[in-house]
């Protein structure tokens, strides 16, 4: 993991991108999946990271989880639950 996270950073757009690249996406993608399933070996590759590497690593994987949060969010006048009647 030590080495995948530094390779994976390499491939993130620089901060000034105003739209993220198919690569960026699928990087973000990867290290948010990596995070998910082993957080204790992604915390402590992190950890042995360079600082400027781990901002920029922190900075891509907050903006890709607030788009997934926008992007998967359910409008307002869909959370009910709809109840029909069978018959």
């Amino acid at each position: 993991m030590s080495i995948l996270l530094p390779t994976l950073c390499l491939l993130l757009d620089p901060p000034d991108t105003p739209e993220p690249t198919q690569l960026h996406q699928l990087a973000t993608s990867t290290l948010l999946g990596l995070a998910q399933r082993e957080p204790t070996a992604f915390r402590d590759a992190m950890s042995t990271m360079a600082e400027g590497e781990r901002e920029g690593l922190e900075k891509a994987v907050r903006s890709a989880v607030g788009s997934q949060n926008v992007d998967t969010a359910i409008p307002a006048e869909r959370r009910g639950i709809e109840l029909r009647s069978f018959g």
